[in-house]
């Protein structure tokens, strides 16, 4: 039985599919399509994190954020230097 996945999965995955001594085939997304797939998998993460709030789902979340990060070419200093400006004259979360 075949089946198809069209999602972002980790760089590992498919060497933990073998390993079990199962096929998968994938692909590499272009630029414009990870970060479409980037956005969908953050709000993949944050409904299991809603169904379970742990650490590992924070921690899946804050991944794809960082990825979605790099593909945008955000440096961390900028990203919180944005997020200071946005708390002073808005306040926090």
């Amino acid at each position: 039985m075949k089946r198809e996945y069209n999602k972002l999965v980790r760089d590992r995955i498919p060497e933990i599919i073998e390993q079990a001594g199962k096929k998968c085939e994938i692909r590499i997304a272009n630029d414009e399509e990870l970060f479409s797939l980037l956005v969908q998998k953050v709000r993949e993460e944050l409904t299991e994190l809603e169904e379970k709030p742990s650490l590992e789902e924070m921690a899946d979340i804050q991944e794809a954020l960082d990825a979605l990060k790099d593909l945008l070419s955000i440096d961390c200093d900028s990203l919180n230097e944005a997020m200071r400006t946005k708390r002073s004259s808005r306040g926090g979360v």
